[in-house]
C-alpha cells in the first residue's frame, strides 16, 4: 500500500481488524500527516515500512526508541525512514 504525496491527509485511522493482509507499507510526502495511526500496532503481516519526504514532526515521532509513534512500528521488520524533509 502506498500512501503518496496525499497534500490534505491530516489524519488515518486504521480499525481493529482491517488491512490484516497488509504487507508493506509505504508513507511519501503526506505532509500533513502529523503522527501514525493506532491501529499500525495490530498489524501482524506488516513486514515493510518505509516513511519518506515526510515533516521533521514526524520523523521526531518515529525515532527508534523514543519517539511518541515508535511503539505502533516497532514489531515491523524492516523500517525505511529517509530523512529527506519537505518545508
Amino acid at each position: 500500500m502506498v500512501l503518496n504525496h496525499l497534500e490534505e491527509l491530516n489524519q488515518w485511522t486504521v480499525e481493529d481488524g482491517a488491512m490484516l493482509c497488509l504487507r508493506t507499507l509505504i508513507i511519501d510526502g503526506c505532509k500533513e500527516l502529523k503522527m501514525l495511526p493506532q491501529g499500525l500496532t495490530g498489524l501482524a503481516s506488516l513486514k515493510e515500512f518505509t516513511l519518506m519526504n515526510m515533516t521533521d514532526e514526524l520523523y521526531s515521532r518515529v525515532k527508534k526508541g523514543e519517539g511518541d509513534d515508535w511503539e505502533k512500528i516497532r514489531h515491523i521488520p524492516l523500517i525505511t525512514v529517509n530523512f529527506d524533509r519537505i518545508t
